[in-house]
C-alpha cells in the first residue's frame, strides 16, 4: 500500500451547511474543526507507507478517527460506523455527506504500521504543534498535556483500605444498577462511611478503635450480601461483578460465628497468591507496609519516649524482609506497664521487655528527616501541587477512555493506545476551553447522591 498525499480542500459546502443547521450549538467535532482546522496531514505518516502500490485512504483521516475512537470509548467497528453515520464527524474529516467511509479492519492495520515504522507519537506531536502555533501552549515549562506515560494500574491497598473500598465499590455499583432496591437498605451511616473513597487518612485513630471499625465494615458487608442473596431480591444483583468481588473478599478476610465478625489471622487467611487486594483489579495480589518514629540520642545509643524514660536496649540487625539495616530499641517493662500513655504507644512484646521501636540507622534516618523538613516548605508544596493536575488527568483518562484495562494484547499497541488517549484528552480539554466549561468540582459518589435524593 502506497501513500499519495492529499491536500485538504476544506469542508464540502453541503456538509457544512447541513451540520450547522442540525447542530446550531456545535459538537466537539465541529468546534475542533473550526478552531484547529485539519489536524493531521498525510505527509506526517509518509514513513509508514511504501513508495509503490495501491494508494491508501488518507492516513490523516485514520489517525483522526483513532483519536475520536478514544475520546468516545468506541471499538474499531463502532468508530467505522460513526464515520458513515455521524455528520459532525464527516465535517471534522472534511468528507461529503454520502462518503461510504472505510472498513473497520483498516484501523488495526493502521496501528500496526505506526508501530512498525516508529511513528506512534505523530498524532500527539501534531496536536501539540498546532496548539503551540495558536498560542494555546507555553513555549517552555512543564506541560501536563504532553505526558503519555500513564500507568494502567491501581495502588496497592492495605487491609483496612481494601475491605472498606471493596464494600464501597459494591454499593456504588448497586446504586447505579438498582437504586430503588438499595434505597431500602441505605442509611446515613453508610453514606458517611462509604460515600467518599476509603483511605488511611479517614480511618479512626487508635488500634482498638480501628479494630471496631473493621468489624463494623465486616458486619455491613455480610448484611449487604445477605440482602443481595435473599429470595425476594432480584436474582441478577448477585451477578454484578463488584458484588461477586465483595463475596470472595469477605470469605477471604473475615470469619463469622456465634461470637460475631472478626479478622482472619495467620493460617486462617488464604495464601497470598490467592488473596485479592484490590476491588478494581482481581489480578493484583496482597502486600503490607508499616512504619513509626521516636526521638533519640545517637552518641549515647539511647532513645527517649514521650514520658521522659530512656531505653535500656539498643542494637542493630538486618530487616527480616528486605535485609536493610535497622535499629531495634526497647524500653523497660517496669516503666511501660504503669504508663498512662499505653494506648498511644507501640504494642508490647512478650517477656521482660517493654515497648519498642524500629528505625533506620543514623545516616538514613537523618536523610529521611531532611526530606521531611523540605516537604514543609512552600516551594516544595508549590511543586507538589502539580500532582493535583496529574491525578486529575489520570482520573479523566480512566473515566473517559477506560484506561484501567487495555483493549490490546501486546505492549507496543498498548503504548500506542496511551498516545491516542493523551491526544483525545487534549481535544476534549480544548473543546471545554472553547465552550467555557468550568473545571469539575469534587466528585459526589453514587451512594452519596442516592442518599441526598432520598
Amino acid at each position: 500500500m502506497s501513500l499519495e498525499p492529499r491536500v485538504d480542500q476544506g469542508v464540502p459546502e453541503l456538509t457544512a451547511r447541513v451540520v450547522r443547521a442540525a447542530f446550531p450549538k456545535g459538537t466537539l467535532a465541529v468546534r475542533i474543526r473550526e478552531a484547529l482546522g485539519p489536524l493531521f496531514e498525510d505527509e506526517a505518516f509518509a514513513g509508514a507507507f511504501a513508495v509503490r502500490g495501491r494508494p491508501a485512504v488518507s492516513p490523516g483521516a485514520w489517525a483522526l478517527v483513532s483519536v475520536l475512537q478514544y475520546a468516545e470509548g468506541l471499538t474499531d467497528r463502532q468508530a467505522a460506523d460513526q464515520v458513515r453515520a455521524r455528520m459532525d464527524w464527516k465535517l471534522l474529516l472534511g468528507l461529503e455527506l454520502d462518503d461510504p467511509g472505510f472498513d473497520a479492519s483498516v484501523l488495526s492495520l493502521f496501528r500496526s504500521r505506526l508501530i512498525e515504522h516508529g511513528v506512534e507519537q505523530t498524532t500527539l506531536e501534531g496536536v501539540l504543534e498546532r496548539l503551540r502555533g495558536l498560542g494555546l501552549l507555553k513555549a517552555g515549562g512543564r506541560q501536563r498535556t504532553d505526558s503519555t506515560h500513564v500507568l494502567a494500574a491501581v495502588r496497592t491497598l492495605n487491609r483496612m483500605e481494601f475491605v472498606g473500598e471493596t464494600l464501597r465499590a459494591a454499593l456504588e455499583a448497586l446504586a447505579v444498577a438498582a437504586p430503588t432496591w438499595l434505597s431500602g437498605l441505605n442509611t446515613p451511616e453508610w453514606a458517611e462511611r462509604y460515600g467518599p473513597r476509603v483511605d488511611d487518612y479517614r480511618f479512626p485513630k487508635g488500634g482498638e478503635v480501628r479494630e471496631q471499625w473493621s468489624q463494623q465494615v465486616g458486619r455491613d458487608g455480610f448484611f449487604l450480601l445477605e440482602a443481595v442473596h435473599a429470595p425476594e431480591a432480584p436474582g441478577w444483583l448477585r451477578e454484578i461483578e463488584a458484588v461477586q468481588v465483595l463475596r470472595v473478599s469477605w470469605v477471604q478476610q473475615y470469619h463469622r460465628d456465634e461470637k460475631g465478625v472478626r479478622w482472619r489471622e495467620g493460617k486462617d487467611l488464604p495464601p497470598v497468591h490467592h488473596r485479592l487486594c484490590s476491588p478494581y483489579d482481581t489480578d493484583a495480589r496482597y502486600g503490607i507496609k508499616r512504619g513509626s518514629g521516636w526521638t533519640g540520642n545517637w552518641e549515647d545509643e539511647s532513645a527517649v519516649c514521650s514520658t521522659g524514660h530512656h531505653s535500656f536496649e539498643w542494637w542493630e540487625q538486618k530487616h527480616h524482609r528486605n535485609g536493610t539495616p535497622v535499629l531495634k530499641v526497647f524500653f523497660s517493662a517496669e516503666h511501660c506497664r504503669p504508663c498512662p500513655k499505653q494506648a498511644l504507644c507501640t504494642k508490647p512484646p512478650s517477656g521482660r521487655r517493654g515497648r519498642g521501636i524500629t528505625f533506620l540507622p543514623r545516616e538514613r534516618h537523618e536523610a529521611l528527616e531532611a526530606v521531611r523538613r523540605v516537604q514543609d516548605t512552600d516551594e516544595w508544596k508549590a511543586r507538589y501541587a502539580i500532582r493535583a493536575g496529574v491525578e486529575g488527568t489520570i482520573s479523566q483518562a480512566v473515566r473517559v477512555t477506560a484506561l484501567r484495562r487495555t483493549r490490546y494484547r501486546d505492549l507496543p499497541t498498548t503504548r500506542l493506545g496511551h498516545v491516542f488517549t493523551a491526544t483525545a484528552l487534549n481535544l476534549i480539554r480544548i473543546d471545554r476551553w472553547l465552550t467555557g466549561t468550568p473545571l469539575g468540582g469534587t466528585r459526589t459518589s453514587r451512594l452519596e447522591a442516592l442518599m441526598l435524593a432520598a
